[in-house]
Order: C-alpha cells, then structure tokens, then sequence
C-alpha cells in the first residue's frame, strides 16, 4: 500500500552568528563547511550499509548546518524512499528547486510514479515540460517515460520509448532487455519467442541475471505455467542479490502449485523478517494478498513491541483493519500516539474509523486535524487526496486540490484536475474561482483571460470586465475558435450581434464545426435572423459538446436573447 510509508523528521534550527572579528568569521565558515561535507560522507557510508537510522543522523546534522546541502536533500530521498515515504517527493521536489537540473527533474518524475497513481500527474507535467527541452537526449528521459506508459497500460507507446532509449545507447544491454520484456507481450508469436530468447541468454550475464529471471518468472505466470515459473524462480534465489519481493513472488508460486513447502518457507520469512519493521510490513502485505488475513493480524501482534510501534507495522495493522472492516480496531490503533512524521496518517486513518462507525463530526475533526498536521508538505497532500479518492470524498478531495494548487503553483496537474471535476459536474462558479485564481498569477495569458471571460458571462457577474478580457484576448489570438467565441458572446450580450457574427466569419468552417464554438456561432445567426442556418450548429453543440447548465439555456429558441440590461 501507499500508505504503508514512514516519514523522517527534522528541523532546520536557525540562529543568529555574531561576527566578532574579521579574523574570527572565516575560521568559524570554514569549520561549519567541512563539518557539513564530514556529516554528508557519513551519511553516504552509514545509508551503504543499510543503517538507515545512523544516515539520517548524520544527514540531520548536515541539514542543521546548511538545510540548502543538495548531496544531503539527495541522501534524505533516498532514506525515505528506502521506507517507501511520501515525503520522498518532498525532497526531491526541493532538489529541483534547488539544482533544476535535467536529471533531478526526472528524479522527481520517476519518483512520481512510486507515490502517486495513475494518471500520474507530477509525472505527466515534468515529462510533458521536458519533452521540449535537450532531456530527450537523455536515455532516462525515455524510461521514465516508458515506465509511465507500462503504469498506463500504453505498451506500444512504452517500447517506442525502450526503442529510443536504446539508439541513444546502443550498447546499453539494460536498455535490450527492456525492449525483450515489453515484446514478450507481443500478439506475434514470433516476436514473444525471441524475445523470449534473449532473456534467457541475459539470463547468464551476471549483471543482467535478475531482471532477466524475473521477466521469465512473470511471463510463464501469464502463460498459467506455474511450474516453468518455479524453475526460474529458484534459479533467481540462488543469488544473493535477490531481493525479499522475490522470495515473496516464490511463495506465491509454491501457493498456486499447492506445494508443502509452503509453510516451512512462510515461517522462515516470518522469523528473517521479524526484526525489521520493514521487511515485516512487506511480509504482512503478501499474506493478506494471499489469503491470509487473519494469520497475518496474529503474526503481526507477535512481534517485538519495538518493531510494532515502528510505522510500517503500524500501517500494516492499519491494512488488516481496513481490508476486515475492523473499524473499533482502526479507531483505537489510531486514538493515540505519535506516528512521526505520518502522523497525518494516523489522524486519517481515525477519520474514517470514527465515519464508518456512524460519527461525522469525530471524524471531521480527525480529517482536519490530518490537513493540519500535513502542513505545506507535497508527499503528505498528495497521499491525503489519494485517499480522499479512494474513499470518494469528493469534498475532501476538492479542498486538497486547492491546497496543492495554493501551495505549490507548479504543479499545474492539481489546477487542471479541478478544472476537469469542475467542468464534468458542470460547476461553472468552481471554474470561474479558478480561472480568477489562475489569472491573478498570470495576468497577461490571454487563454485565461478568454475562460474568465467565458465563464463570467455566462454567471451574468463582472459585465464589464468580463468584456473586456474577452477583447483583450482576442486582439491577442484572434485565429482561436474558443476565444471567438466568447468576445463574440460578449458582444452579442452588449447588442452588437453583427460585429460578433463577422468575428466568427473569418474562422474555417471546421472551427465554426467544433461543440464548444458550435453553441455560440448558432446563436448569432439565430440573433440576426438566420435561424435556419443557426439550427445545425445547434444540433452539433447539444449532441456533441459538453455544455455546462448556463450554456445549455442558450439552446431553446433566440428570440428571448440573454442580453446584460
């Protein structure tokens, strides 16, 4: 699960250095220098090891000493990420802001994929930003977003990505193996047989071996073959690098073949695991995934009382509850405590124990004591309007929109999400909010003057602006159909109906064609007589476009026009 993460807390403390002398300031400079790359280098050794608790201390006393430190921001996502933490998108984000360089951008957009779901909007933006600047160049640019299209289920748009990742490198035979896992897929049994082929020959290169085995495991599992799936499964536990989701995966395997070393081999990851709270968690999670979800709650309370209390257990009970609609269980795991820095979470996960128990106002309170603890932080709004999504909180989920889009006015995917709820639900007063918010920060884009203009018309508010946004608009893109059509709605509103008509007039008649101009071309013909000619576009807008409520009154008969007094 998302919300099986755990964040880590610091603060940046801030002070006040007196300068004593000229002789003073540069010794106490150069000390705190070599003392932050000290802290940082620790920090490296100490995350190589996989301490992750030594790393973040010396990391900690880096960031106290510089909280600017890009190696420490960088050593940070790595911690969080290490605990599958949302707040890893935290850091990277301020990477970016920090060194915007091409590869921390795509930092950030691959660790988009892990932390939000599809569409994957953070994603999507910085790969959509990019895709005009030299990252194309750059074969990372290719498998991120080859990884989005595989999260999509776009295959054919994933290996022309694999595909131009690997003329970039040629001789990158990751790169290869890629393209062999995606065309294993393929309809045509001959592209899936040689396909096939070459991973079973990367199979033997010991730097390409497991994800070569595990592309086989998985394809024979597609193709029923349990039985194949295990040979190559083991052959994938002999090496050492093999990670516990493997060993999971054999599990998995042994379940479906009814094998009797099922049991032996779950009790020896249970015992392997029972000292890391994350390799708990894990565990935890393929045994409700597999049918054992009451085993998994009594495994779970057998744990030490230390690695219980540690945030993937935590989030692990947190899953069993939720999947056994143990809502007095959720409530009282959540009543109490503090859970770090996915303390949001707690206050979340109470929300809805305290709804599903019949208890609004408890669990209003818990939600917004959750928006409060997430504070200005990305990671913990994004997981936040994950499952405000899921629960279908659309209230929940529209006021963590405008937090994100208040917060971080990059992130253009939160504003153009409400922009999409809004227009579906035909909520012409949501769009105007946000046009007006949109172009507050941008006061000379003439397509938002045109959508302000739009929806301010058809809300009968703001009259005179709203006039003359449309016209500054179309002095600026006179040649676009949707700005056409509101300077000539706003003209047809003041009674210069042929002044609008011309505007229309010197469009193509394709654009004339289009739902969203269709409505407004109909109306001024129909409000110069021809009526006639005005009912096709009337046809093509009602059973074609989406209208929004205001737009649709502009369809019966134009002899009542909708003029401003």
């Amino acid at each position: 699960m998302d919300e099986e993460n755990r964040f880590l807390k610091f603060w940046i403390i801030g002070g006040i250095i007196v300068v004593l002398g000229l002789a003073v300031f540069p010794g106490r400079s150069v000390y705190r220098h070599l003392k932050e790359k000290h802290d940082v280098a620790q920090a490296r050794v100490f995350l190589a090891r996989g301490d992750y608790r030594s790393a973040w201390l010396s990391v900690r006393r880096a960031l106290l000493v510089n909280s600017n430190d890009v190696e420490a921001c960088f050593i940070m996502a790595e911690l969080d990420d290490a605990m599958h933490s949302p707040a890893t998108l935290d850091w990277c984000q301020r990477l970016v802001k920090l060194s915007p360089v091409i590869t921390n951008k795509l930092l950030l957009a691959s660790t988009g994929l892990r932390y939000q779901g599809p569409p994957f909007p953070i994603t999507s933006q910085l790969l959509d930003d990019l895709s005009t600047t030299a990252a194309t160049n750059a074969p990372d640019f290719h498998i991120v977003s080859a990884e989005m299209d595989l999260g999509l289920h776009h295959m054919a748009e994933a290996e022309a990505q694999f595909e131009a990742a690997s003329r970039l490198e040629p001789t990158n035979r990751l790169f290869q193996l890629n393209l062999a896992v995606i065309r294993l897929t393929s309809t045509n049994t001959t592209d899936a047989d040689d396909a096939r082929a070459k991973l079973k020959a990367f199979s033997t290169d010991a730097k390409l071996d497991l994800p070569a085995l595990r592309s086989l495991v998985a394809d024979r599992l597609m193709h029923n073959d349990a039985a194949g799936a295990l040979d190559y499964s083991s052959q994938l536990l002999t090496n050492t690098q093999a990670a516990l989701t493997d060993r999971l995966q054999h599990l998995s395997i042994l379940k479906r073949l009814h094998n009797p070393d099922l049991t032996a081999q779950l009790n020896e990851l249970q015992r392997n695991a029972a000292t890391n709270a994350t390799l708990a968690a894990q565990t935890a999670s393929w045994m409700e995934a597999n049918g054992f979800l009451a085993e998994t709650v009594v495994w779970l309370n057998t744990l030490p009382a230390n690695i219980q209390t540690q945030t993937p257990v935590r989030l692990a009970f947190v899953d069993c509850y939720l999947n056994t609609t143990n809502w007095l269980a959720l409530r009282n795991l959540t009543a109490n405590g503090d859970w770090e820095d996915v303390d949001f979470l707690r206050l979340a996960f109470s929300a809805r124990a305290w709804n599903q128990l019949g208890e609004p106002l408890m669990a209003d309170g818990r939600w917004r004591s959750a928006l409060s603890e997430a504070g200005e932080r990305l990671g913990a709004l994004t997981t936040l309007l994950e499952l405000a999504n899921r629960w279908q909180l659309p209230h929940e989920r529209e006021d963590l929109l405008w937090r994100i889009a208040r917060e971080f006015p990059e992130a253009r995917w939160a504003q153009d999400t409400l922009e999409r709820i809004y227009f579906e639900a035909g909520n012409t007063a949501g769009l105007y909010q946000l046009y007006s918010k949109q172009l507050s920060r941008s006061p000379g884009n003439a397509a938002l003057k045109n959508n302000l203009a739009a929806t301010a018309l058809l809300l009968k508010t703001n009259f005179t602006q709203a006039c003359l946004w449309s016209a500054e608009a179309y002095a600026q893109i006179p040649t676009n159909a949707d700005v056409v059509s509101t300077y000539a709605y706003a003209l047809h509103l003041q009674g210069h109906d042929p002044e609008g008509l011309a505007a229309f007039q010197k469009l193509e008649p394709s654009q004339l064609a289009q739902p969203s101009a269709a409505l407004y071309y109909g109306l001024l013909l129909s409000a110069t007589g021809k009526t006639g000619d005005a009912a096709p576009y009337f046809q093509i807008a009602k059973t074609q476009g989406h209208l929004l409520p205001e737009e649709k009154d502009l369809l019966p008969k134009m002899d009542k026009t909708n003029q401003m007094p």
